[in-house]
């Protein structure tokens, strides 16, 4: 079915704005074809110039990620059916790298006057940012590792932390470990107290001092998606 006027014109000024960002961003319709990327989106999915994406489904595409079709799919339906958006981590070999990278993807819905999803919209950013402390210490970020010399937290805790410093919350990482928010609050609470902090302020710092900024739980270094939202 084409798309009506209003639709076609929405779309069309959407293209425009994302068209204007730096990160990768994309439109999707409703039942997962491809729609549109911007420059960066093409290249985050090594996704050929010459390659008419309009009207493809994942698997089309000329890239390893297609394999996580049903899984994107099903990220696609979650964002569609919500009212806000659908956050997850994808983790592949992002821009073509031989490592595999997690990226935080966020899709939402694109509704019309009526509320109906019309398509979803997309984008996707690094796990890992630079943060805003190191710039002002003039420190280089360290190297992304699966192991901490800082024995003071538990395996649990770590990844809780992981999750903390990136910016999710209490529930959403309850959502990932597949455990009651009152279980990571209380997880939260023996953090501070363990890192004999006051304020998510000093919790950064001193997770930048240790060396467990740098820590990535090893099960986000192998090719899959997590549901965050």
């Amino acid at each position: 079915m084409e798309p009506s006027s209003d639709t076609a014109s929405y779309i069309s000024h959407l293209i425009t704005m994302i068209n204007a960002f730096g990160d990768p961003w994309g439109l999707k319709s409703p039942t997962s074809e491809h729609i549109y990327m911007n420059r960066e989106a093409r290249l985050f999915t090594t996704t050929p110039d010459k390659f008419d994406l309009e009207g493809r489904r994942d698997s089309e595409f000329p890239a390893d990620w297609a394999e996580m079709e049903m899984d994107l799919i099903a990220h696609d339906h979650r964002a569609c059916h919500s009212d806000k958006s659908s956050l997850v981590i994808e983790t592949h070999h992002w821009y073509g790298l031989k490592e595999v990278t997690p990226y935080l993807s966020e899709k939402y819905p694109v509704c019309d006057s009526q509320g109906n999803c019309i398509a979803i919209l997309w984008y996707a950013k690094p796990v890992f940012n630079i943060d805003p402390l190191m710039l002002i210490d003039c420190k280089k970020p360290g190297i992304i590792t699966t192991a901490s010399s800082c024995a003071l937290f538990t395996a649990s805790e770590k990844e809780t932390l992981f999750y903390l410093l990136r910016g999710l919350t209490a529930k959403d990482i309850a959502r990932i470990n597949n455990v009651s928010h009152k279980t990571i609050g209380n997880r939260i609470q023996t953090i501070f107290q363990k890192a004999d902090v006051h304020s998510f302020r000093q919790l950064k710092e001193f997770c930048r001092y240790k060396g467990i900024s740098d820590y990535i739980p090893p099960h986000l270094l192998k090719k899959g998606l997590i549901t965050v939202r």
